[in-house]
């Protein structure tokens, strides 16, 4: 008796299993949630659409961006974090939101890296500081010096304390001795637009988008990089390594990331989808039009990547005072 009972249990449990195992083989049966942790319209939010754009034709199901802005993206962390892990809800994440526990001591979050499971890398960044086209300062030089006699009137806008732009922006006020406003705002979108009205001065942006019009259109100035080297489209223009300072920040990433406990299986379906979508050409030539970099990476190696950028986010915060 005690025999058949156990076969039977036996059986339950492998068919339960089986069950599971099917159930996922048929992943994804209807749309998935995209958490973009940013307002809309900004170079992240943009790279997450166009990802959404394109990988219906090699997943068989479409991507529903949802823009959880606020916090510095820790609210739309925290709501991939503590979403079900069933593979319908993802994020498109950069470090800050990816890695919050390196600001633990600035900005405090209720989540941490241990919570994703990265899927895939699929962009990054070119990281630039901006002013307006008719500012009175032409070069960084001239800049600094004119907010060293301006101390506290020169407002920064930044998308949230914390921030990786926030972080260079008064790495840089903070080693060149001038005092700015610290102006927070949802993303992107909206310092460019407070830039460009005169409410900002002086802003960390990404090369890239309508804020890359903007550059070309000459209503906006840049004054230095972030990048290890010159950009080609901005040969003028210097890095900050070459005008003295010491930025290892590691990689700058755009990728996406699921609940931790989400099935390998289905990991393994968005990790595949991400891939074909970064060699798909409609996806290359948007990506060159945004002039965002189509950079893949799959999941052990942005596992890998975000375990790097742990150890140098936090040794470039302690460097630089901030923790």
């Amino acid at each position: 008796m005690f025999v058949r009972a156990s076969s039977l249990l036996l059986a339950a449990l492998l068919f339960f299993a089986g069950g599971a195992v099917w159930g996922q083989d048929k992943y994804p049966e209807r749309g998935i949630e995209v958490v973009i942790p940013i307002a809309p319209g900004g170079t992240q939010d943009l790279a997450a659409r166009l990802l959404a754009d394109i990988i219906p034709k090699y997943l068989g199901q479409p991507l529903i961006p949802i823009n959880k802005p606020g916090a510095g993206g820790f609210l739309g962390g925290m709501a991939v974090a503590k979403a079900k892990p069933d593979g319908y809800t993802i994020g498109v994440f950069n470090n800050t939101q990816a890695i919050p526990e390196v600001l633990a001591k600035i900005r405090p979050a209720s989540y941490s890296s241990k919570d994703f499971q990265p899927i895939a890398n699929f962009s990054g960044w070119y990281v630039i500081l901006c002013v307006k086209g008719d500012a009175p300062y032409k070069t960084f030089q001239e800049f600094v010096e004119y907010a060293r006699k301006h101390p506290n009137e020169m407002r920064f806008g930044h998308p949230g304390v914390g921030n990786s732009y926030w972080q260079l922006g008064l790495s840089l006020a903070k080693e060149t001795g001038i005092k700015l406003k610290d102006i927070p705002f949802n993303g992107e979108a909206e310092y460019l637009t407070a830039l460009l009205g005169n409410h900002v001065e002086v802003c960390v942006m990404t090369y890239g988008g309508s804020t890359r019009q903007h550059i070309q259109a000459k209503t906006l100035r840049v004054l230095c990089t972030f990048e290890k080297n010159k950009l080609e489209e901005l040969p003028d223009v210097p890095t900050v390594k070459s005008l003295g300072f010491n930025y290892d920040f590691g990689d700058y990433i755009i990728g996406a990331l699921a609940p931790k406990a989400t099935p390998k299986s289905i990991v393994a379906k968005l990790d595949d989808a991400i891939r074909k979508v970064t060699e798909d050409a409609e996806f290359k030539e948007k990506m060159k039009a945004l002039n965002l970099p189509n950079w893949y990476l799959g999941t052990k190696d942005f596992e890998n990547l975000i375990a790097k950028n742990i150890v140098i986010r936090t040794n470039f915060l302690k460097e630089k005072g901030f923790l």
